[in-house]
């Protein structure tokens, strides 16, 4: 209430206009927001320097990783070389022994050399598969026939009826990685099964399984994958120890497995490990060929 005799003096700013005080209430809920707003900045900020020291880490033990794959089976080519060169070798069974790891060794670069630019050329240009549908029987043949190291069981009853979407070439490719990385890795015996449904309940799900699948199931008697590792499997650059390769070869396998639209789970244990891949299913054939 004015006092008498005089009038409310109203607060005005320098240009003259009248001034508007905020509420109390209004300005500790703007500073509050803006307190939000900067701790938000703040941890995206550490979430973004963390994961460029990854990346950097990464990128540091792939560099490791190329020099030691490569160094390695090269320096056996290129003294190999320089001892037949030079005439020291004079007993054949040695100089066939020297040819021998000069052949093995020549051909591990190759294979390094070819996977490495696999996957740039994925990662650049995509894998270029086609998908069709393919009956499942002529994919099973296809398995026994290209896979000697592999253990097929019994060919399944409905294999002339089951239809799948899918490119065979990139599934046999899928298959013979597992193989390899599973014999390389401490297995004797690798073995491969059909299931219709879910086989195993799985410890990682690398690729989520599409609706309407089937499961080609590869499993092996080696030590199995430690689960600290396990997530990081299909990684780029991740495996399991310095002297497991370059860790693309689980990467393209997961690359591949999402080209084809498949799902792809793991179980492992000290008995071996599993992994399913889940092929998309057709009811009937459809007679049309889609590119992806």
């Amino acid at each position: 209430t004015a006092r008498a005799g005089r009038s409310p003096v109203a607060t005005v700013r320098f240009d003259g206009t009248p001034s508007t005080r905020r509420k109390p209430s209004r300005f500790l809920a703007e500073l509050l927001a803006a307190n939000r707003q900067v701790e938000a900045a703040k941890a995206e900020a550490e979430a973004a320097r963390r994961g460029t020291d990854e990346a950097e880490r990464i990128r540091s033990e792939f560099v490791l990783t190329i020099n030691h794959e490569l160094r390695t089976p090269l320096t056996t080519v290129v003294t190999g070389a320089e001892l037949l060169k030079e005439g020291h070798i004079l007993d054949d069974e040695m100089r066939y022994a020297i040819l021998d790891d000069m052949t093995r060794d020549g051909k591990r670069l190759e294979e390094l050399i070819d996977q490495m630019l696999t996957v740039a050329r994925v990662e650049n240009f995509g894998l270029g598969l086609t998908l069709r549908e393919y009956r499942f029987s002529s994919l099973w043949d296809d398995l026994q026939a290209g896979h000697h190291s592999l253990k097929l069981a019994a060919k399944p009853s409905f294999g002339e009826e089951m239809v799948i979407n899918t490119d065979p070439a990139v599934v046999r490719t899928i298959i013979a990685s597992l193989v390899d990385n599973a014999l390389k890795h401490g297995a004797s015996t690798v073995r491969l099964r059909v299931s219709l449904s879910e086989p195993f309940t799985p410890d990682v799900v690398a690729v989520q399984p599409p609706q309407g699948a089937m499961f080609l199931v590869i499993e092996d008697d080696g030590p199995g994958i430690d689960h600290d590792f396990l997530p990081r499997a299909f990684d780029k650059f991740e495996k399991r120890s310095s002297h497991s390769g370059t860790g693309l070869g689980l990467y393209l396998v997961r690359m591949m497995v999402k080209a084809l639209g498949a799902g792809l789970t793991v179980s492992t244990g000290a008995g071996g490990t599993r992994v399913a891949i889940a092929i998309p299913t057709l009811h009937a054939p459809v007679h049309q060929t889609v590119s992806a």
